[in-house]
């Protein structure tokens, strides 16, 4: 059996893919961080696929523009997380010069697609071991939502015990999402929403100054050269902890460390070297206006969010502020847009919807089920939207009111 997208063909692994598998599996970064060691040689890799990967459910990950293997991925049956019939494990590996292009959600979609429709299964688990961001990041675009963590996770293959993190998306999630990526399917969507939930920095205000300036001050409290200003707006958008391991490599306690320092800087200064986007209040206004129920659901620790909101004449716009919480328990998107559902009482997520400039909006808006509209005048672009799944793009607050109402 084999499986087409865009990009890919994922079909059943062979003995002669051995020399490719080899190139990539032998690489220290890939197999440890989802608990297996390197491969040594490629007659390693060729017994490794005839005696694990030539499985039913498994499948090389095939680039149709070299027409060569860059990686794996599988559907586990009977595993320590899927122990009942209806129900399997995601796993995958992939070649590091293949990192960060969006290959593995690409075809981790696809065998989602068939791991609910085809096989008609009820639930897929997925895992990743502390301190894998990227194997976080392709669970949380695929909308993939938080159970457990374990202190001590066995790694028999490492021979030793890790912190392991536990996902689950269910049928009735993976429906609601597919919904939702489709969007309202017409014109005049907007007045079919009632509920309309925004982000706040590059949605409603311009953070780019306070969060920079408080990213720099964490940054040469490590000694560390602080980049050009453009080189930081990566860290306005996603969690700040998940932002400073990924791109500083820090540790989980250098990373609480590093929040902790900027937070010196912003509580005080940062959080109001920020301004509201031009049009703003008067899109708020005219939603209002119209009867919506309008809910800020943002990253940012909701005790900031409420601060900016009323400095700037914008709280008395929203019924409902969501944000993280101080000690980052309650801190993705997915988790926020629906405590942010449930205050704002969106019993019927079909008239509700998120509007982000990143990925992260776009995706936890997915993962509640309801569609997301991005905005292009934030620190996202159209490509990043568009790939995540939102289903329109507004250029500006007056577009997005058209859109909206």
């Amino acid at each position: 059996m084999t499986f087409e997208t865009d990009r890919l063909i994922l079909r059943p692994w062979a003995e002669s893919d051995a020399e490719e598998c080899y190139k990539y599996a032998k690489d220290p970064r890939v197999g440890p961080a989802a608990g297996w060691p390197p491969h040594t040689s490629v007659e390693n890799s060729r017994e490794i696929i005839r005696d694990v990967l030539m499985v039913p459910e498994t499948y090389a990950i095939e680039l149709k523009e070299t027409g060569l293997p860059i990686g794996s991925i599988s559907l586990k049956f009977h595993s320590d997380l899927a122990e009942k019939d209806d129900e399997c494990e995601l796993g995958y590996w992939l070649g590091v010069p293949y990192w960060g292009r969006g290959i593995m959600p690409e075809a981790a979609k696809e065998l989602l697609r068939h791991a609910f429709e085809d096989l008609g299964l009820e639930r897929v688990w997925c895992g990743y071991y502390d301190g894998n961001l990227k194997s976080k990041r392709v669970q949380e675009k695929l909308g993939f939502t938080y159970q457990w963590t374990s202190e001590n996770a066995p790694v028999p293959m490492m021979g030793e015990t890790r912190r392991g993190h536990v996902n689950l998306m269910t049928r009735g999630e993976w429906e609601a999402g597919q919904r939702a990526a489709e969007g309202p399917g017409r014109e005049d969507a907007g007045a079919g929403f009632d509920v309309i939930l925004f982000d706040l920095d590059g949605t409603l205000t311009d953070p780019g100054i306070g969060i920079t300036n408080s990213v720099a001050y964490a940054l040469r409290h490590f000694g560390i050269e602080v980049p050009p200003r453009e080189e930081l707006y990566k860290y306005i958008g996603p969690p700040l902890l998940d932002s400073f391991r990924e791109f500083c490599g820090f540790s989980e306690e250098e990373s609480f460390e590093a929040l902790h320092v900027y937070r010196e800087y912003f509580a005080d200064k940062g959080i109001f070297e920020n301004t509201v986007y031009p049009g703003i209040p008067e899109m708020l206004r005219a939603l209002k206006a119209a009867g919506k129920t309008l809910v800020v659901a943002t990253s940012k620790p909701e005790p900031y969010a409420e601060r900016i909101l009323e400095h700037f004449g914008l709280r008395q716009y929203f019924d409902v502020v969501t944000g993280a919480s101080m000690d980052e328990k309650l801190s993705t998107k997915p988790e926020i847009v629906a405590i942010a559902l449930q205050k704002a009482g969106a019993s019927e997520l079909r008239k509700a919807v998120m509007v982000g400039d990143r990925e992260h909006d776009v995706l936890g808006a997915l993962a509640n089920g309801i569609p997301c509209i991005g905005v292009l005048y934030g620190y996202g672009s159209e490509e990043e939207l568009t790939n995540a799944g939102a289903f329109k793009a507004a250029g500006s607050p007056e577009e997005l009111l058209k859109i909206l109402v």
